[in-house]
């Protein structure tokens, strides 16, 4: 993809801002990296298998496999599976699906327009997967309790549908499918939210071509009303949320990956939104975290770069602005990130997934 006029660094200038290990100011560690399957593209964080340390579990669209890896707690990790899922998985998410204590997985698989669920074992395995029908492309998979009767359920973006499919738990790991909810065209990814402080945690869906975000607030039982959209960059990608600024309502953040940069909308409360600030990062941006790295007490944002393989880090000053990014090496096409502590010190972590190498990237924080 071609990047967007008026980048800041290129050339010479980009490989100077890129991080070294001992530059001044350096949040993050160099990445270390661990193999896992075919295109992974996604990552979920959770302890699988009770000891205390955050393990892994990786969606490999080149496989229909998720790999699990399995942490010592220090920022290591070992391949402990793999396991079938659909065709050409997309996204996942760890969760309690069942009301145990153990962490399960949903994952969303694109082109058989599924999704996969994974009962954890409390050992580090997991059953084999059930399948959920959904609608056709579903990228994108949310997990929250939306109807408020203490189970967890999920909600998919559906790309070809222009819709997201809402399934509400039953208990045991099984969902009902409820209603597929409208929303823009080619929505790509999907985070649930409170934006009013309401009846339940709310929807807010990244849609591609229409270069905006939906949000869906939630009127009671799982039922989400009509949406609004607030517009955002070019090729919109994924979506985070969180608050960048005291008072308002949740904030968002959003890569747009045709421009080169990622939208900031500041919450005002009622599923209302402030206008669009941009801040530029890398080429190609696919996914954006959030969380505090300088332990400043402000959000900041990490974004993968899938043209540069690096990532770009944001810190935040606590006002809804961010400082010029520093970018730091990971693998080739990163795609899907997630932000954890990994090894119970000194601040968040970032887990990379890089869909070239096959392999996902570890960076530690030195804060």
């Amino acid at each position: 993809m071609k990047p967007a006029a008026g980048m800041l660094a290129s050339g010479a200038v980009a490989a100077a801002l890129l991080f070294a290990p001992g530059a001044e100011g350096a949040v993050l560690e160099p990445a270390d990296d661990f193999a896992v399957g075919d295109q992974p593209e996604s990552v979920a964080v959770g302890d699988f298998n009770g000891d205390g340390a955050k393990d892994l579990a990786v969606a490999n669209r080149g496989d229909d496999d998720v790999s699990v890896l399995l942490g010592d707690g220090a920022g290591d990790f070992d391949l402990d599976d793999d396991y079938t899922v659909g065709d050409e998985p997309q996204d996942i998410v760890a969760g309690r699906f069942n009301n145990d204590p153990d962490f399960d997985l949903a994952v969303a698989n694109r082109m058989d327009d599924t999704i996969s669920i994974l009962l954890g074992e409390g050992d580090g395995t997991f059953a084999d997967a059930e399948t959920e029908n959904v609608g056709s492309s579903p990228r994108s998979i949310a997990e929250a309790d939306f109807d408020r009767d203490g189970r967890r359920d999920l909600a998919v973006a559906n790309f070809n549908d222009d819709d997201v499919s809402v399934l509400l738990g039953r208990g045991g790991g099984e969902f009902r499918r409820v209603a597929d909810r409208k929303v823009g065209d080619t929505p790509r990814a999907v985070e649930a939210g409170e934006f009013n402080g309401g009846k339940g945690r709310d929807l807010a869906v990244v849609n591609d071509m229409d270069e905006d975000v939906s949000i869906l607030l939630n009127k009671g039982e799982g039922k989400f009303g009509s949406r609004r959209d607030f517009g955002v960059g070019a090729m919109p990608f994924s979506i985070i949320l969180g608050k960048f600024k005291p008072g308002g309502g949740e904030d968002f953040a959003v890569p747009n990956s045709a421009d080169n940069n990622v939208t900031v909308r500041l919450g005002r409360g009622g599923g209302r939104f402030g206008g669009a600030d941009e801040f530029e990062v890398g080429a190609n941006p696919f996914f954006v975290e959030e969380g505090d790295f300088d332990l400043d007490g402000n959000r900041d944002l990490v974004v993968s770069n899938f043209d540069d393989a690096d990532i770009s880090l944001l810190l935040g000053n606590g006002d809804g602005t961010f400082d010029m990014p520093d970018d730091y090496a990971v693998g080739t096409n990163p795609i899907g990130s997630f932000v954890s502590d990994l090894d119970g010190e000194n601040g968040p972590d970032v887990v990379v997934t890089n869909s070239a190498d096959d392999d996902i990237s570890v960076l530690l924080n030195e804060a």
